[in-house]
């Protein structure tokens, strides 16, 4: 979104409602706003909403952006980070029409923990894509070499490191979910991502409320989720990037402290 406002676009948001799983609801938006459009941006799963989209969002998306004549774009940085076995993410590309309709982008950041080496790749639409490098090429010089590499090794090596990485977040979520249950909290278990999104015990009406309470008396800290959006106010995230061990403790700390969450 903040590319979009540096190039002065008028941004109309899309609600995310638990309801609705999290997934846009396109009759929401008026005619007028699909007749003016020039980018549908979907992000699933994303940060903070562990949310996945099936394949009909992205069928829609696409009858959409066909008929007003729009670019679909979707972000897959998430697209390894699946946590129900058995059941990989989604693309947009899977669809036909997405070559013509959209692009998707990819990093390594978070399904290869190269958060940093500013890393990834696109595909899609071959026109929107040498667009894209024109104005790249006045940008930057591109990553250096050795972590373009890198990249391209990970991609060729067997997927053995990804499936690890799915495991570790699926056992960290269980014991979130399940610790935080046994505390009278009961949260929504994600199905992707590293996030726990979920609203704050019904007693508090604003969760920038909660979680200065909550980092007070536990010292454990949650993001409100006022951080992320004007309809976000009554949700936090907790983000599932520490170990076991760490996490064991945290729960030791927040049942010494006596927190009460009903």
């Amino acid at each position: 979104l903040g590319a979009a406002k540096i190039g002065e676009a008028n941004v109309v948001e899309l609600p995310l409602r638990p309801e609705n799983g999290y997934l846009p609801d396109y009759d929401d938006l008026p005619h007028s706003a699909w007749e003016h459009a020039k980018f549908l941006f979907l992000n699933y799963p994303n940060n903070p909403i562990g949310a996945a989209a099936e394949l009909p969002v992205y069928k829609k998306a696409l009858e959409l952006a066909e008929k007003y004549d729009f670019i679909v774009v979707s972000d897959l940085a998430y697209s390894e980070l699946s946590l129900e076995p058995g059941t990989p993410t989604p693309s947009i590309m899977q669809l036909p029409g997405a070559k013509e309709l959209a692009v998707e982008f990819h990093s390594f950041s978070k399904s290869y923990n190269m958060a940093g080496w500013r890393l990834g790749w696109v595909l899609g639409n071959p026109q929107i894509i040498a667009d894209m490098v024109k104005i790249k090429a006045n940008m930057d010089f591109s990553q250096f070499m050795a972590i373009q590499r890198t990249g391209a090794d990970i991609l060729n090596s067997p997927t053995d490191y990804a499936e690890a990485q799915r495991k570790q977040y699926r056992r960290r979520r269980d014991q979130f979910i399940e610790g935080f249950s046994q505390l009278g909290w009961h949260l929504t278990p994600p199905r992707a991502a590293m996030y726990i999104w979920d609203q704050v015990p019904r007693r508090y009406a604003d969760a920038g409320v909660f979680a200065k309470e909550f980092f007070k008396e536990t010292g454990v800290i949650v993001s409100p989720g006022s951080a992320f959006g004007s309809h976000c106010k009554n949700f936090m995230r907790i983000s599932m990037v520490i170990d076991e061990t760490r996490i064991a403790r945290l729960f030791e700390k927040v049942r010494a402290s006596g927190f009460k969450f009903g």
